[in-house]
């Protein structure tokens, strides 16, 4: 019987358990901010859409009462609405999300929703 070729399965099992762990817990992390990104060009993409029958002031306030529901923070110049080609409202939004890995790791990622490059149904 020998020990060392015994305990060698068990030591690279809990590594690769280890490993597994950490992937699950970081996927965990970001995970959320990326869904918040998709749910706020959804909103985006349907506001654009109905700019026809809403006011701008309607549109801008369901876009920020969006935002603040998925608790997105725009700097001053991040959030901007304007109407481009053929009278087509264009939104801007630029935020950055802090993702807290823990033990003092913190990231920031980037997210840019700009209507005038998002493909609508029928154009």
């Amino acid at each position: 019987m020998r020990l060392g070729s015994r305990g060698e399965s068990g030591v690279s099992n809990l590594m690769y358990l280890l490993v597994a762990v950490m992937v699950i817990y970081v996927v965990v992390k970001v995970i959320p901010p990326y869904m918040d990104y998709y749910a706020m060009e959804d909103e985006v993409t349907q506001q654009v859409k109905m700019a026809k029958i809403n006011s701008p002031d309607v549109i801008r306030n369901d876009l920020v009462q969006k935002a603040r529901e998925l608790e997105i923070k725009f700097e001053p110049d991040g959030f901007r609405m304007s109407y481009g080609n053929n009278d087509r409202l264009q939104v801007y939004m630029h935020w950055k999300t802090r993702v807290d890995f823990g033990y003092g790791i913190e990231r920031y990622f980037e997210f840019e929703i700009d209507s005038a490059a998002v493909k609508s149904d029928k154009e």
